[in-house]
């Protein structure tokens, strides 16, 4: 068998505690009820502040906010829902939440109180503030804080001296993690974290005027704060959230829920009855209403992403973590491959695919209900077709047979699995030298053609050397080997496996925009690196660039098994772009490499700053199988675009939990069940070629690292 085999290792480790700015929720100092039993105890501590205005006027107060309503629409969700006991939900509000109030109700109500089994949620609303770094282990320079009821004043300078600091913070969740350690070695029961706050934004607008959304915190303004501070090389970098180290939650067995990204601000908005209330706390509370003992993370975040960007602009909420784990409990689903309808107009809807990821016209996909398990097919309640492809997105209508019987309100967060892809005219060219049993199999598969393919004018072709025991030889135009499969029961469905991969593999390697006038631009490279690593070989600290590497005569790389590489990437764009890399193996694979599916919360956006920036721990590369010519290649977009999930497997979950949910993951991913996996890159409405028809190339570029693997 041909596909499978490789190993390429993520082999970073985050080692220190995360720097976290997490909501934390604060009480009386009394303990609650006791344990009773031997079930799990579930304890919340929620903190909201909504008085911070003193009468002296702006820009020396904070204004006022309306977290009180968040706090108490939260601990009714976790009372009346999820069995949370009245004693164990502790408030802490206005005068009770001073900086020390907050540190005193966390180490009394979680820390003395909390065991390994315990389900424990903390919950934060109120003003977020980035205020200067204290001690370098920021890579912006600037710590994310929590506004304390007993601040000073608005300056950063101010709240440098009262907030209470992510690192802070970060210690208090560390010794909670201490407290729920089984003898494994690994938290057992739940830490979920909830964050309505905001530590960014371009500006502040201080008191909203009638009709605008309350903002909660703003971002750094130098007429207030005095200079931003600079961008320190050995800091770390913080997730999309801004709240906590890339990786972080992943590593630590924490699941994190915030309002926004980190260059965004939170909002309030008019809930229920009239009562302001926090976007985020607002929509989440709804979905937790809805919430089944099935739900996960994942599942919720699904359907409080959908609301939140919906009405509010420039508010995309952040899930880190563990998501597959059930909600507030301590055990995991198993992964499925499926899209999230995105957004509903009558009939049609978004899915987050486009042209880049696969997306065609014509192509169908089944719905499957929120949180649904989409391989059953009692899931299944309507199907629609795709009429219409972006770069990134791809609208589809209600077939027929559901056109005018499904209601707009149930397709909204809608789990989609592709059943039948639309190649058109880009089909993988066979020439079928050798001819078998397996050969008709083959012919079916709509990926590919062999009608009017010679040996002159083939992508791959198939044939039978004498000299090599009857194997099956698989060759590219170029006379590169893909590979041998032996002829036996098997040989069918290896063949087949190979081709579709095979189809995918060239179709990436020809995606390129080499477009000089295109508004989006990327440039990538890797670099060989020295490094401090474990007893188990997961990298602690990058310790420095290698001199000593090969390069061949095109300067591309010559690498050794167990050499370690980092990417960096340099965004000459005059706007930020979103980017991610693939890794382009010998054997005919397509592995994503950067955002990776196992360790979420890794910013992709790249600042267009003309910098090169590196991609920090955990993303670090040691080489290995299979040897032979390779290629990192970057997609950058001016728009998100996930293409990290269309690879995912329950392969890569079960090898974290077996390690401890530690990013020590193969770099290879087998793809997963999902057609839409299989037929990663296909763009059959194009070309063959450099270009694509329908695709922009104003809005998308592309760069390449090739380089080589051998033996040491």
């Amino acid at each position: 068998m041909i596909v499978g085999g490789f190993r390429r290792h993520i082999v970073g480790f985050v080692i220190s505690v995360a720097s976290v700015t997490f909501l934390l929720f604060a009480a009386d100092d009394s303990h609650g009820q006791s344990r009773a039993g031997t079930g799990p105890r579930k304890l919340a501590l929620l903190v909201g502040i909504s008085q911070y205005e003193r009468g002296r006027g702006e820009p020396t107060d904070w204004w006022n906010l309306s977290s009180g309503n968040d706090v108490e629409t939260m601990r009714k969700v976790l009372v009346e829902r999820f069995d949370f006991a009245e004693g164990d939900v502790r408030a802490l509000s206005d005068s009770m939440a001073t900086r020390q109030g907050i540190v005193d109700a966390f180490e009394r109500h979680l820390i003395a109180q909390a065991r390994p089994g315990d389900i424990v949620v903390f919950h934060y609303s109120g003003h977020g503030q980035q205020v200067a770094d204290d001690n370098g282990d920021e890579f912006d320079g600037k710590d994310e804080s929590l506004i304390p009821f007993d601040y000073l004043r608005q300056s950063a300078e101010d709240g440098a001296k009262t907030n209470l600091r992510d690192d802070q913070i970060a210690g208090l969740l560390q010794r909670l993690k201490e407290k729920m350690t089984g003898p494994r070695g690994a938290v057992e029961g739940n830490i979920t974290v909830f964050m309505d706050c905001c530590f960014s934004g371009t500006a502040t607008r201080g008191r909203p005027e009638h009709g605008r959304l309350r903002e909660r915190g703003r971002g750094w303004v130098e007429r207030l704060d005095g200079p931003a501070p600079r961008t320190v090389a050995r800091g770390k970098e913080e997730s999309a959230s801004g709240l906590l180290e890339r990786g972080a939650a992943l590593a630590q067995d924490y699941v994190v829920i915030s309002a926004c990204r980190s260059d965004q601000t939170a909002k309030e908005m008019e809930g229920d009855q009239g009562h302001p209330m926090g976007v985020l706390t607002y929509y989440l509370t709804r979905a937790l209403s809805r919430a089944t003992p099935r739900t996960t993370y994942r599942a919720l975040f699904e359907r409080l992403n959908v609301e939140v960007t919906g009405p509010v602009r420039d508010q995309n909420p952040q899930l880190e973590g563990n998501v597959d784990k059930l909600l507030f409990a301590g055990a995991a689903l198993p992964v499925a491959t499926y899209l999230v309808v995105r957004k509903v107009s009558g009939e049609t809807v978004t899915l987050p695919v486009g042209q880049l990821q696969g997306a065609t016209v014509g192509s169908r996909f089944a719905l499957c209900r929120p949180e649904s398990d989409v391989h059953d097919p009692k899931s299944r309640f309507a199907e629609v077709e795709v009429v219409g492809v972006d770069e990134t997105t791809c609208s589809a209508r209600l077939t027929g047979p559901y056109a005018g019987r499904v209601k707009s309100e149930d397709l909204v967060a809608a789990r989609a699995v592709e059943t039948a892809h639309n190649y058109g005219e880009s089909r993988l060219r066979v020439f079928l030298e050798a001819m078998g049993r397996w050969a008709e199999a083959v012919k079916g598969l709509e990926a590919l053609t062999t009608e009017g393919v010679t040996a002159d004018n083939y992508d791959l072709r198939i044939y039978r050397p004498k000299e090599r025991g009857g194997a099956l030889v698989l060759e590219r135009k170029g006379g590169s080997v893909l590979g041998e499969i032996a002829e036996d029961d098997q040989t069918p469905g290896r063949v087949r496996e190979a081709l579709l991969g095979e189809w995918r593999w060239q179709f990436l390697s020809q995606l390129r925009n080499d477009d000089p006038n295109a508004q989006v631009k990327i440039e990538l490279r890797l670099v060989p690196v020295n490094v401090q690593a474990d007893s188990r070989g997961r990298v602690q600290k990058v310790l420095g660039v290698r001199e000593d590497v090969e390069r061949t005569d095109g300067n591309h790389l010559i690498l050794r098994d167990g050499d370690y590489v980092v990417i960096e990437l340099r965004n000459p764009s005059r706007s930020d772009v979103y980017v991610t890399v693939l890794d382009l193996v010998p054997d005919g694979s397509i592995n994503p490499v950067f955002p990776h599916p196992e360790i979420p919360g890794a910013d992709n956006k790249i600042k267009a700053d003309g910098e090169w920036r590196r991609i920090p721990l955990p993303f670090v590369f040691r080489m290995g199988r299979p040897y032979g010519h390779e290629v990192f290649k970057a997609i950058a977009t001016n728009e998100e675009a996930d293409f990290s999930p269309l690879l995912y497997s329950k392969t890569v979950q079960e090898v974290a939990r077996t390690r401890g949910g530690e990013a020590d993951l193969l770099r290879g991913l087998p793809e997963g069940a999902n057609p839409l996996g299989r037929l990663l890159f296909s763009v059959s409405t194009g070309k063959r070629g450099g270009e694509f028809a329908g695709v922009a190339p104003t809005y998308w570029a592309t760069a390449e690292a090739p380089f080589e693997v051998r033996e040491k």
